[in-house]
């Protein structure tokens, strides 16, 4: 499958939200794939085998996971429990504005460049990752439903989400070392 091409959103408002029920058929396990936009999945039934990289991701209801840009990833539903999941799936200008940005340079290149932040889940059991996860849920439901000035209550939620984020991994953010090594490129030239 490779590098996914559907585009998310408009070039106006570079983001696009998803709801979907999965049961245990075949065509609804979702394959690997990456794109250049973020990725925030938020588990509303069930549980959930996330695969982002080279790590797994178990998700129960009510947790969520970050999936940077660019990462190749999977969705497989575990031991045929069905699952209901809400995704938003975004440029990351959409936080950072333009490039050469306070924004892009100190905050969001570090983390789309990190290694160990490929992918992030947001548990129920610490307070601040229960407030990502359900600002996550806030960012897919408005942008789903699209009421008037949708885009900056979306903008706001994942504004929230990055500031968590940030904030709670400040540590990981301080390594040079760019994200995409040679392993993760050659497995997106394969797919």
């Amino acid at each position: 499958i490779g590098k996914e091409l559907q585009p998310h959103g408009t070039a106006q408002f570079p983001c696009a939200g998803y709801s979907a029920v999965y049961t245990d058929k075949p065509e609804d396990v979702i394959p690997w794939h990456w794109h250049e936009e973020i990725e925030l999945v938020y588990l509303s039934k069930g549980t959930l085998q996330c695969a982002v990289g080279n790590r797994r991701f178990p998700l129960r209801k009510g947790e969520a996971l970050f999936i940077n840009t660019g990462i190749p990833h999977a969705f497989f539903e575990e031991s045929c429990i069905p699952y209901e999941d809400s995704d938003i799936v975004f440029h990351p200008r959409l936080i950072y504005g333009d490039v050469g940005s306070i924004f892009y340079e100190k905050y969001i290149l570090p983390l789309m460049r990190c290694p160990s932040m490929a992918g992030f889940a947001f548990r129920k059991d610490l307070d601040w990752q229960r407030e990502a996860a359900l600002s996550i849920k806030e960012a897919v439901t408005v942008c789903r439903t699209k009421p008037e000035l949708y885009e900056f209550t979306v903008r706001e939620a994942l504004t929230n989400v990055f500031t968590l984020l940030l904030r709670h991994n400040s540590g990981e953010l301080q390594q040079t070392e760019a994200r995409s090594s040679f392993l993760m490129e050659r497995v997106k030239r394969m797919l």
